[in-house]
């Protein structure tokens, strides 16, 4: 399928997919695991043992436990700036009224507020999440830092770049383009959001971007250094990224490792 105007990665039934464009397609695990530094991959049918905390990051369970919580939000822009704080349930209120009326087509990246990043403040909520298990002592619990978002139907972050990790989603759908070869990409504007960079330069650059869709139930891998943006695709997407920190060689060992615990080597041709 499409979706505004740049293919989506093809959807298989498998449990891992390379997150590529439909000419290039990565054929069997091992393979993935040996270009662990060239591709981004999604992890289908990924069983995280998070189902409490799914149901504490609902919006209604949120605003019960945590609404009057301080949380820190950023702009949306690629460089995450004009860090300013407010309650996590003035946040969601701010969430459903762009959700309603639209607003957020009105602003650039850099004067919309966004929660995501580490927060203080619901400690206690991200001690329950459950780390991805991908083997090795970089990406244990002491090497990793979590990041928690929330967010509503077309915000996001344009693009940017920073070090690998996971991500996950828990609540509705998150999209992610991944933009390939040297420097950012074709329209490169820091405070242009996403959706608006899809809409005046997509197409155009179509040939150069990795893009899909993460649902919960699986689990996105992303390289160090890539250029990439978000765009969150319902009302409640609720999403946390996990980052891990280690040498070129222990990425590129990472997912062997990592797939190891889930079960066969198989192939994931379509």
């Amino acid at each position: 399928g499409a979706l505004g105007g740049v293919p989506l990665a093809e959807e298989t039934t498998a449990r891992v997919r390379g997150v590529q464009h439909p000419s290039r397609r990565v054929s069997h695990r091992a393979d993935v695991a040996r270009s662990a530094d060239e591709h981004a991959v999604v992890i289908d049918g990924f069983s995280s043992n998070n189902g409490s905390f799914t149901t504490k990051t609902s919006r209604r369970e949120l605003l019960d436990a945590y609404g009057r919580a301080t949380v820190t939000l950023t702009s949306s822009n690629s460089y995450s700036a004009h860090e300013h704080t407010a309650t996590l349930a003035a946040y969601l209120e701010e969430v459903s009224l762009d959700n309603t009326q639209n607003n957020r087509k009105q602003r650039r990246a850099n004067e919309s507020s966004y929660l995501f990043g580490p927060q203080p403040a619901l400690d206690a909520l991200l001690a329950t999440y459950a780390l991805p298990r991908c083997g090795g002592a970089w990406c244990a619990a002491d090497a990793s830092t979590v990041s928690f978002g929330v967010g509503g139907t077309g915000s996001g972050v344009g693009f940017h770049r920073h070090g690998p990790g996971f991500a996950e989603t828990l609540h509705g759908r998150k999209r992610w383009l991944f933009h390939v070869g040297a420097g950012p990409p074709p329209g490169f504007d820091p405070d242009l959001p996403t959706h608006d960079w899809l809409t005046q330069h997509g197409s155009d650059a179509a040939e150069v971007l990795l893009d899909c869709v993460l649902g919960p139930g699986e689990l996105l891998y992303f390289p160090s250094d890539w250029w990439h943006a978000t765009l969150n695709l319902d009302a409640h997407t609720v999403f946390v990224s996990t980052f891990v920190g280690g040498s070129d060689d222990d990425e590129e060992d990472l997912l062997g490792g990592f797939l190891a615990r889930r079960g066969a080597w198989e192939d994931v041709s379509a």
